[in-house]
């Protein structure tokens, strides 16, 4: 029987539906060839792996690790999957631009990896369990027809680009228990949520664990008024993105973590910034940005509908 194959046997195929492999066919324990193993095949819905194969197995139509733990590939075309009762870990691109609709992650799986979901643009639905801690590189990148997600209260870190291009994410709540948010300074679209058009709020719960606002962090989305939540003590380069209209400081956001930096170039948008009462570090004085005595303009909004402006004496 067939032992080997080469990579991208199966490629745009578009009339097939399901594939079968021998016992004889050796995986190489090279992912990347398993995922190139029948790629761009729109149809497919069902890879069966005959049992007595010793080097990968099969469970629902997907292809797993062969003691069942690692789901290395889900064909393009399933639109719903029952995981293996086995399951304890995803790999990268494993439902890469495939087709589900809704998924519900297994409770014995702990981290989503980089690109596991990039590009299901018809996913609408995901169900997290509170035992996820990382959402990882690009994980739901370009995942257009979700609108709403409730992340996992477990959740510590969310990684670059996370969302990225979910165009019709409209809101979401960063878990409390989050500490670590990726984003790469000088690089505006590397936001968790980058070019979310349509999210228009970004909401931190008053015990949220966050204490840094990383750089870009609202840039491509369509966020609007921003409030900075207690305990957040510094606000990376160009955090507040383009559409950013208003922002309001919290008491803890203090001087050494905060210049005008946090605005440049993103904050093209902004109309006005107030900054809370017991600030010691900020004033706003008509909205506009000095340090706590006034004595030095820390940022005038681009924005600001004022067409004349007099420095405070």
């Amino acid at each position: 029987g067939v032992v080997s194959t080469e990579y991208f046997p199966f490629c745009d195929c578009p009339n097939l539906i399901s594939i079968g492999i021998p016992a004889s066919l050796v995986f190489r324990g090279d992912i990347s060839y398993m995922q190139s193993f029948a790629n761009n095949c729109p149809k497919l819905t069902a890879i069966n792996i005959n049992p007595a194969n010793t080097t990968i197995s099969s469970y629902d139509g997907a292809v797993y690790s062969a003691d069942g733990k690692t789901l290395f590939f889900v064909p393009e075309g399933k639109q719903e999957i029952e995981f293996a009762p086995t399951i304890n870990s995803f790999v990268e691109n494993t439902f890469y631009n495939g087709g589900l609709i809704s998924v519900t992650i297994p409770e014995s799986v702990t981290i989503i990896p980089r690109s596991c979901f990039a590009g299901c643009s018809s996913l609408n639905t995901i169900t997290f369990h509170p035992k996820v801690v990382t959402i990882d590189l690009h994980a739901f990148a370009n995942c257009s027809s979700l609108s709403n997600i409730s992340l996992p209260d477990g959740l510590i870190n969310l990684g670059e680009r996370a969302f990225e291009g979910c165009t019709s994410l409209t809101s979401v709540t960063i878990p409390d228990n989050v500490v670590r948010v990726k984003a790469e300074v000088g690089d505006p679209m590397s936001s968790p949520f980058s070019n979310c058009t349509s999210l228009t709020e970004i909401k931190f719960n008053s015990t949220s664990k966050m204490q840094t606002i990383p750089p870009f962090f609202y840039a491509g989305t369509g966020v609007k008024n921003v409030v900075i939540p207690e305990g957040i003590v510094k606000i990376g380069e160009g955090a507040f993105g383009e559409n950013v209209e208003n922002v309001t400081l919290s008491s803890t956001v203090s001087a050494l973590s905060l210049r005008a930096d946090s605005f440049y170039g993103m904050g093209r948008g902004l109309k006005s910034i107030f900054v809370d009462d017991d600030n010691p570090y900020f004033t706003s004085i008509d909205g506009v940005l000095l340090n706590a005595d006034a004595s030095t303009l820390v940022l005038y909004p681009p924005l600001k509908e004022d067409s004349e402006y007099e420095l405070p004496a």
